[in-house]
């Protein structure tokens, strides 16, 4: 593969909405976890089983092909887009409550900007032709299904994403001299606290919690099989 087209790949950001790497709420007592806190750790073997397939496996002893995380970034591509499009709808809603409101303003305009900057990275207008795969498909069909929920459900979808790339990356273990070093230091800032735990929070008394780990064990699932597909 060209050197420069490899070089554009290896340095697009992801869109990564996490913070720290620690997932015990700071402003909750010792005698409870937030709800993000909970999320991630009843879901944890997911995160574990994620970090050994074998794109990652591959990535960390050197032997991952270009080819194979162009793939991956196209899919990726694919993936902001049209989350960026459920994204607008949300945002151009007639949403009542005005921190949810900003919050789907806030990530519909980090995704638009994003979705951009990987367009022109590659010199494209758009990417209409490009189909995606089984594993993304089904990912943003249960986007497509949170869109007929309450909108806090659509934002506990989101949060598996936000959590799971800065982990990832966080601690992957490569060199500096790895030709994917880039991917390990666009994706380790992590925001999940501040974008997400205090808006949790507020709604927590609302939110069916059981209902909320399912949905959070879905999408964690599809971020599994995105990785294991690539």
């Amino acid at each position: 593969m060209d050197a420069v087209i490899l070089t554009i790949l290896i340095v697009l950001p992801r869109l990564i909405t996490a913070e720290e790497n620690k997932w015990t709420s700071e402003k909750c007592s010792k005698e409870s976890k937030s709800l993000l806190s909970t999320l991630w750790d009843n879901n944890i073997d997911i995160v574990k089983e994620t970090e050994h397939t074998d794109f990652l496996i591959c990535m960390t002893n050197g032997s991952l092909v270009a080819e194979r995380y162009m793939k991956f970034i196209l899919q990726d591509i694919y993936y902001v887009k049209h989350l960026t499009k459920l994204l607008s709808i949300l945002a151009n809603s007639s949403e009542p409550r005005k921190d949810l409101h900003e919050f789907f303003n806030n990530r519909n305009a980090s995704y638009s900007r994003f979705a951009t900057s990987l367009l022109k990275g590659f010199g494209f207008q758009d990417f209409s032709e490009l189909l995606p795969s089984a594993a993304i498909k089904a990912y943003i069909e249960s986007y497509q299904a949170l869109m007929k929920e309450d909108p806090i459900y659509f934002v506990i979808g989101l949060l598996p994403c936000a959590m799971l790339w800065p982990y990832i990356t966080q601690n992957l273990q490569i060199s500096d001299s790895s030709p994917y070093i880039n991917f390990k230091i666009n994706n380790m800032a992590d925001n999940s606290r501040k974008h997400y735990e205090k808006l949790l929070e507020t709604y927590r008394h609302t939110i069916d919690e059981k209902k909320a780990n399912e949905i959070f064990r879905t999408q964690m699932e599809h971020e599994k099989s995105f990785f294991a597909e690539s």
